[in-house]
């Protein structure tokens, strides 16, 4: 008789596939970025991943100033982490950190205190710094593609990658704060909220193609910022 497997063993041998997968990608991500560019990368892209964690949790609408000084908390306290490992992610030794950081952290915060009672807003202003800004980068790097005719330094694969990647993702977290319990507004619809995304990724898309010497983080965020809010308040009243 053959002997019967722990359920722990057979758990364990169904995940072997899953993790060899991930060393594989990890190890081809690295290979064709660079570890430098992966970890900024990584470190690009996290923090759009914080708005999932507070969509269980009830919230006052407008956020209470407790709320406001755990968001400003959290950015601050990324950006002092960050700000100990620049020397890890940044790409040349003359690339300044500060409007790096402040860009992408600011646009974020202000809209926080500008629209309190519409903490979506500033989470799509996130999702469109942490996934449309960084999967242009990470598309741009990864595939070859022609060069786009206002600016040599971008590609048309970072493009379509910001695109593609900060709709939907954009589209997802903004949607999602709108079913916050304690709202006295009811859930936006989601095509409402594709159309508020793409309005905002598009013009973030843009900005961040152009070639000015401007920082990426302080033109995509501001545009995002002012994309994202005009188009809210346009498309939802």
């Amino acid at each position: 008789m053959q002997p019967i497997p722990a359920a722990g063993a057979t758990s364990a041998k169904s995940l072997l596939p899953a993790r060899r997968l991930w060393a594989a990608l990890s190890r081809n991500l690295s290979t064709r970025l660079g570890p430098q560019e992966l970890r900024r990368r990584l470190w690009h892209m996290a923090p759009g991943f914080l708005p999932f964690l507070l969509w269980p949790i009830p919230h006052a609408d407008p956020i209470s100033p407790t709320l406001r000084g755990i968001v400003a908390a959290i950015g601050l306290l990324l950006s002092f982490l960050l700000l100990r490992r620049w020397q890890q992610v940044s790409r040349a030794n003359h690339e300044s950190e500060i409007p790096s950081i402040a860009g992408y952290v600011a646009a974020v915060l202000l809209t926080v205190v500008a629209f309190p009672a519409h903490l979506e807003c500033a989470f799509a202003v996130l999702a469109i710094l942490a996934f449309g800004d960084g999967a242009a980068t990470l598309c741009g790097k990864l595939f070859e593609s022609p060069r786009l005719p206002w600016n040599s330094q971008k590609s048309l694969a970072g493009l379509a990658g910001f695109l593609a990647v900060g709709t939907p993702m954009t589209a997802l977290i903004y949607w999602g704060e709108t079913f916050n319990a304690e709202s006295q507004r009811p859930p936006i619809d989601f095509s409402v909220a594709w159309q508020v995304a793409a309005i905002g990724v598009i013009c973030a898309a843009i900005a961040e193609s152009l070639p000015v010497k401007l920082n990426d983080n302080i033109r995509v965020g501001a545009v995002a910022a002012v994309a994202i809010v005009t188009a809210h308040l346009s498309l939802t009243g």
